[in-house]
């Protein structure tokens, strides 16, 4: 069943506060993407990873030879008629483009600074994404988690293509209100796999690195 879905993982965004890319800033000896793919390769070695340029494309092969199964997906820009952005929409974008070519229907979708992610939540994901659409986590205050969701490709492609040509990047407006989707409670269902919620840790500041590293410790 899971291997059916292969899995995105997003590096195309920099962090201006770590001065890198965040898939590569380790934590416990290992960069943030190595921690991701080792759980993910459990489940599937289908893992593609979206990346802006060439040049970043190159970077992460040099840091990920042991990894030998690995995709790369280069953002495209033709849609933007000359315009260059770094949006996550683009990379969501480009992956189905990529994607559409291949057997898959259904893609899961995961930010680069989730480094944390459990296999159980995955799995559990995964399971709640049969006969729906897209499935997405979701906070009681209604907070959606994008960037770790399970999407359509054709219609994640036609939704995403329309939204940057309109300029709209906002993650949420990705979703069709015609989909069938599964919004999936954090605090009642994911809960139950991940008691402490760690797979939606995601680092945006030294003192989240910091955090990041106790945790890491405790684990050990």
């Amino acid at each position: 069943m899971s291997t059916e879905i292969p899995f995105v993982i997003l590096i195309g965004g920099k962090s201006k506060r770590f001065g890198l890319d965040k898939g590569l800033i380790k934590v416990s000896g290992k960069s943030f993407i190595v921690h991701q793919i080792e759980i993910l390769k459990k489940i599937s070695k289908n893992i593609f990873l979206s990346a802006y340029d060439n040049f970043q494309i190159q970077t992460y092969k040099k840091a990920l030879t042991k990894f030998d199964f690995l995709f790369f997906i280069l953002d495209d820009y033709s849609i933007l008629e000359g315009e260059t952005i770094r949006s996550p929409l683009l990379g969501i974008y480009s992956s189905f483009k990529y994607l559409l070519r291949t057997k898959f229907k259904k893609v899961f979708i995961i930010s680069c600074d989730l480094p944390l992610i459990k296999y159980e939540v995955l799995i559990f994901m995964l399971k709640e994404s049969l006969n729906f659409d897209c499935c997405i986590p979701r906070w009681k205050n209604r907070y959606l988690e994008p960037l770790f969701a399970v999407y359509p490709i054709e219609k994640g492609y036609l939704m995403a293509k329309q939204n940057l040509k309109l300029k709209k990047f906002r993650l949420r407006e990705l979703l069709n209100e015609d989909w069938k989707i599964n919004f999936v409670s954090i605090e009642d269902k994911i809960k139950n796999f991940d008691n402490e919620l760690k797979s939606f840790l995601n680092i945006n500041s030294e003192e989240d690195l910091e955090h990041l590293g106790k945790l890491f410790r405790k684990k050990d």
